[in-house]
């Protein structure tokens, strides 16, 4: 297990409701590469009820939830998200890390907290 590449969707059609295995993907919110443990977080959004797994087997596993559930979390840094290390002469590593993200905010900014979103796992082996 190399880690996951996560992918948050708005909905295309009708957000008031939680998406799908078939709901047509809209406005990409953000998409992350995560480590070997990367779906911890929305797996626990699962089993408290906040989130709902809905199949899957890897390629991909797909996930709903409230935005209000993810945003905030995901604009303050996505869950168990990798990084690339600095190498310096030498093959010392650096202390800067840089996160494997990408956040759209204008996207962001046009969700409503009660809509529901799509997410987008593939297990990356």
């Amino acid at each position: 297990m190399l880690g996951w590449d996560i992918t948050v969707y708005r909905q295309l059609i009708d957000a008031t409701g939680p998406a799908t295995l078939f709901s047509e993907r809209g406005s990409m919110v953000a998409s992350w590469s995560a480590e070997w443990d990367g779906l911890r977080w929305i797996d626990a959004l699962a089993a408290s009820g906040a989130a709902e797994h809905l199949g899957g087997n890897g390629y991909p596993f797909t996930y709903t939830a409230r935005a209000a559930k993810l945003l905030a979390q995901i604009v303050a840094g996505p869950p168990q998200v990798k990084t690339r290390l600095t190498f310096v002469a030498g093959g010392v590593e650096s202390a800067t890390h840089h996160p494997v993200c990408e956040l759209h905010h204008d996207v962001i900014a046009t969700c409503i907290q009660d809509e529901w979103v799509l997410i987008i796992a593939w297990d990356q082996s």
